[in-house]
């Protein structure tokens, strides 16, 4: 199996989750529900025709064609679902408030992403705050997946309260880029970095069936 590496642009770390200035957009901590030993421990694996990867097995898996609940709040890729993962400590309404998912847009041979991944950002209710705050994720930029060049993006949306935090890596493979896109609904910043620590777990275990 090919080495596999995980180079983020801006690690999660105390320094990139540590108090920044706060400022009006700052959502109000509330107690966390930080994952148990079990749930960051003890891992499953996944595999299917697109992927392969581990995950914590405190989270439900959701394949491709099956019942597919609600991930909230969540942009418009334009793509099909391959795989996701629901927290289910955070689910409601017939909804996930919790999330990781990994996602498929076919593209034209050759094709740029960048294009298609600006439009999925201009849509309204993207908020980039040009000064970080308290908690915030600050991981744009360049990372690798799987041994492949890819993409980063960080980005918070404000639905009522709390907030949620959201993490796209765009991942160019094939004929098209698979999206991980992961959603958390905002507690405090140690419950956003425990659960981004398992993302970045299952990122690094990612395996894509393309050549």
């Amino acid at each position: 199996m090919k080495n596999k590496s995980l180079v983020l642009a801006a690690a999660i770390s105390a320094s990139v989750l540590a108090c920044r200035s706060l400022s009006l957009s700052t959502p109000t901590p509330t107690p966390g529900i930080l994952p148990t030993p079990t749930m960051v421990s003890a891992l499953a694996h996944f595999e299917n025709e697109w992927v392969a990867f581990d995950y914590p097995s405190g989270l439900k898996v959701f394949e491709a064609g099956f019942a597919d609940p609600v991930w909230y709040p969540t942009l418009d890729f334009g793509a099909e679902l391959v795989a996701g993962l629901g927290d289910e400590r955070f689910f409601g309404f017939e909804m996930y408030f919790r999330s990781i998912r990994i996602l498929r847009r076919e593209l034209p041979a050759g094709a740029d992403f960048t294009p298609v991944m600006e439009q999925v950002y201009a849509q309204p209710g993207v908020d980039h705050p040009q000064v970080l705050v308290e908690g915030a994720l600050d991981l744009n930029g360049q990372v690798t997946v799987d041994g492949r060049a890819a993409t980063q993006k960080s980005y918070r949306i404000y639905s009522g309260e709390p907030a949620y935090e959201l993490r796209d890596v765009w991942i160019p493979a094939g004929d098209g880029v698979y999206i991980v896109s992961i959603i958390t609904q905002w507690t405090n910043p140690d419950d956003l970095t425990a659960f981004e620590a398992m993302a970045d777990s299952l990122l690094q275990s990612l395996v894509i069936k393309v050549e």
